[in-house]
């Protein structure tokens, strides 16, 4: 038998008790027969389950609509409910009608009386807390439930932001590289929060990106004396006068300036940009390597 089929089943068998116990306690005072039918009620109502006592009431308010020669109405078995439950079922059904004021009313009366109701007691949320922590808020100090969505607003736009600003300059720079985006993070962020990935994927996908921008930020600090010395070595003086020997005929000034013009002139801004995004390239690549962070180029000077 279902759930249902079991409730219907004690629904009749409380009727009957109901109707039995009327005839019974006839000549008795009103008072108490109907003490003495609402305490039937009571023990029916222990033996269901929260969730199917509404259900349990509305079969037996058919069975037994009325009560006999008291003029009390069945609902009066519920009036006053001892089952938080079913006092919540009640006044969740009046919720539509009532206004913002009278809701917020009600939150305040159970707020007061020891509910734990918004932050008038409430259990600390853990990944608030530790939100808390990462911002040097304080010592068990949890952040505001409607500030932290505001800074949730703010936080996805700008990694949506720099998700596409980061990876447009990395293809740019490396259109061949192995390294690409599997995906952009706002679509990995969507599908974690409708559950179709995990936290750690989550995770991974986001520090792709932090590998990424941090490569390119540090990589600007770590190649630029090698990348000097590479690309203007060839024409420093020190490198021009070994490579031009003495000779009786010429001065020895006036052939390192036209070797000087001769390699001068195979150096422009695309040929240093070329090698500029190479030196970027590489720098990345190692840094996406297990290991982390490329050593240091020694400092020559």
């Amino acid at each position: 038998m279902g759930e249902s089929g079991a409730i219907t089943v004690l629904a009749e068998a409380t009727a009957n008790r109901l109707r039995f116990l009327q005839r019974e306690l006839a000549d008795e005072r009103v008072e108490d027969r109907s003490a003495a039918l609402g305490q039937e009620v009571k023990d029916a109502l222990s033996k269901v389950v929260p969730e199917q006592r509404r259900e349990f009431l509305e079969e037996l308010r058919a069975r037994f609509p009325s009560f006999d020669g008291g003029g009390m109405p069945a609902q009066a078995a519920e009036s006053q409910p001892t089952d938080p439950l079913i006092m919540f079922d009640r006044l969740a059904d009046k919720a539509a009608s009532l206004s913002p004021a009278e809701k917020q009313a009600v939150v305040d009366r159970l707020r007061e009386a020891g509910f734990p109701i918004g932050t008038g007691g409430a259990a600390p949320d853990p990944e608030l807390l530790e939100i808390g922590r990462l911002l040097q808020l304080g010592t068990n100090v949890k952040p505001d439930n409607a500030r932290s969505l505001q800074l949730l607003f703010v936080l996805v736009d700008f990694l949506q932001k720099l998700d596409q600003a980061a990876w447009s300059s990395w293809t740019q720079i490396a259109p061949d590289s192995e390294i690409r985006r599997n995906a952009a993070l706002q679509r990995v962020m969507g599908r974690f929060l409708k559950a179709e990935i995990t936290r750690p994927q989550l995770a991974q996908e986001s520090d792709r990106l932090l590998r990424l921008t941090a490569s390119l930020l540090v990589s600007l600090q770590r190649i630029g004396p090698g990348l000097f010395r590479s690309y203007f070595d060839p024409i420093s003086p020190a490198t021009i006068k070994e490579g031009v020997p003495a000779s009786l005929m010429r001065s020895r000034e006036a052939q390192c300036w036209r070797e000087f013009e001769q390699r001068a002139g195979t150096m422009e801004a695309d040929s240093f940009n070329s090698a500029l995004f190479g030196a970027i390239a590489r720098f990345v690549k190692d840094f996406f390597q297990p290991g982390g962070l490329p050593p240091a180029p020694e400092n020559r000077s």
